[in-house]
């Protein structure tokens, strides 16, 4: 097997420490609502692409349902592997060992990321964009660490700090620290298959951000959780698998 992409258990802690501080920059110093206001139309009060079939159908429906079909899918053959493996039989369609690891490591912490972000999300009183008094809304924008009801703000309908959405593709992060293949079509599928969820990750939290769903602030905590839980699922798999996953 080759490398992971960030193999290193000290730099992996330290991209999530920093992506957390940004989180908190981008939030603390206006650049949240600066960045939102690109996508917003002051004549119309409101954010033009918010239903644009393109973003709220394709993009924000469509990934998110084939996000959930991907996840499904693994989950069925993962458990068509557990079962044949636990009735000793043969078959074509059963993997190697080393390869069911990495496929119960994605689905492990593909579940657990998508769990926590949801879990976070309804705990929230930080409500979105399109629903704050800077684009058209009727609730007020607070910072991070802000006593909000001690600020006597009104912070509306919340449960939209960290995205949601943006999971559907952060979720699957856990693939970029699954080392590659040391060479030939397998490891050509799988430096494709980490680009792809880097290019699904950033479309999906641009196009919330885009329609006014959320700050930048609020995927890239996203990101940071789904790069927490992966990093310590990964750094647990010899616990949680049988076959761990050699990153030599």
């Amino acid at each position: 097997m080759g490398q992971a992409l960030v193999k290193d258990w000290k730099l992996q802690v330290l991209i999530g420490l920093l992506g957390l501080a940004l989180v908190f920059v981008l939030n603390r110093s206006g650049m949240d609502i600066a960045l939102s206001m690109h996508f917003y139309d002051v004549g119309s009060a409101s954010f033009p692409l918010r239903d644009e079939y393109l973003y709220s159908e394709v993009l924000h429906t469509g990934l998110k349902n084939f996000s959930v079909l991907i996840w499904l899918i693994l989950f069925l053959a993962c458990g068509f592997m557990f079962v044949m493996t636990r009735m000793g039989r043969s078959s074509k369609l059963v993997l190697s060992g080393a390869l069911i690891s990495v496929l119960n490591y994605i689905l492990v912490s593909s579940f657990v990321c998508a769990s926590w972000v949801a879990w976070l999300k309804s705990q929230s009183a930080h409500s979105c964009p399109w629903d704050l008094t800077p684009f058209g809304g009727e609730f007020d924008f607070f910072y991070l660490g802000a006593d909000w009801s001690l600020l006597g703000l009104e912070s509306g309908p919340g449960k939209c700090f960290p995205s949601g959405h943006a999971s559907v593709g952060w979720m699957w992060v856990g693939v970029l620290l699954v080392p590659s293949p040391a060479e030939g079509a397998a490891r050509r599928f799988m430096v494709c298959l980490k680009l792809a969820v880097i290019a699904i990750s950033l479309t999906v939290s641009l196009t919330q951000i885009v329609r006014g769903a959320h700050f930048v602030s609020h995927v890239l905590m996203t990101a940071v959780i789904c790069w927490g839980v992966a990093v310590l699922v990964y750094q647990l798999r010899p616990w949680l698998f049988k076959t761990g996953i050699q990153a030599s």
